[in-house]
């Protein structure tokens, strides 16, 4: 029941939480049948230290739905806000009382105010308000199948995505999508099938790839002339794979005669440190 954890960086231990029966948000009050089996996807967390993520319950009088929630470690309390009459061209005139989402991604806003989430099949980019308990959903024709597998705040009022499709760049201010298409044989585009993207120094936006078959496997977005280049020649490496950002490092794998290795890069001074190769 409920495999939720806590884990304690100061002690290096794990707490298995058992989740309560879900609130529903609007109306205050428990949910029916939500004691039995209750899971959290824990996504992000907000200013006010709630865990936002995708909730989900099953029941003898159900399958199992899922909706967006939260769970609050200072009061032990699990609320979620289940939605009703999204946009989705697959289910157009079938009217639900309960619509799924799959949820994939989650992006508070520093206020507490806002929750900007993104998923699958459809579902597009919704922002729920967190004051007024009101739902606002953007649909992106131009996006395969309107799906969003991250976002992630960027600079100021803005959000940016990993979509099917590549990199987007979303004008919270103007609700204006920005695009950056990948060009065959332009080394100032996007790469293709960009399969991971981090926000580096100084906002830089880092975009690792699965494969590099003539084009470059990883890039930058600079966001002063909001143009692509390619990485530092320091680091063009066979088969890179981009994996995190921390702490103005880069973490990725490469491949050399010898073997993959495992390496770092400083994006303050560009040192390269190899941190593990393969016997």
């Amino acid at each position: 029941r409920s495999p939720f954890f806590e884990f304690d960086t100061k002690t290096n231990r794990f707490t298995h939480i058992k989740l309560p029966p879900v609130i529903n948000g609007y109306t205050n009050r428990y949910e029916p049948d939500t004691g039995a089996l209750v899971l959290i996807k824990p996504l992000a967390v907000d200013a006010l230290g709630r865990v936002w993520g995708q909730v989900s319950h099953a029941a003898d009088t159900n399958h199992g739905i899922s909706s967006l929630g939260y769970y609050d470690p200072a009061l032990h309390k699990l609320v979620w806000y289940n939605l009703a009459g999204n946009y989705n061209p697959e289910v157009r005139g079938v009217k639900e009382h309960h619509q799924e989402l799959n949820i994939y991604s989650i992006a508070p806003e520093a206020n507490g105010r806002f929750i900007w989430l993104g998923g699958w099949i459809h579902l597009g980019l919704l922002r729920f308000d967190t004051h007024t308990l009101r739902w606002k959903q953007y649909y992106f024709p131009a996006l395969k199948s309107n799906q969003l597998f991250v976002v992630r705040p960027f600079k100021k009022d803005k959000l940016i995505f990993h979509t099917d499709d590549g990199l987007k760049v979303f004008d919270k201010k103007t609700e204006t999508l920005h695009e950056y298409p990948h060009i065959p044989d332009d080394h100032f585009s996007s790469p293709s099938n960009v399969n991971s993207f981090f926000l580096g120094r100084g906002n830089t936006v880092w975009i690792g790839k699965h494969i590099a078959i003539g084009d470059a496997a990883v890039a930058y977005l600079s966001p002063d002339v909001q143009v692509l280049r390619a990485v530092p020649q320091k680091i063009r490496k066979e088969r890179f794979r981009l994996f995190c950002q921390y702490r103005n490092h880069l973490y990725f794998t490469y491949q050399t005669p010898q073997g993959f290795v495992l390496a770092s890069y400083n994006e303050q001074n560009g040192q390269l440190t190899e941190l593990l190769k393969q016997p």
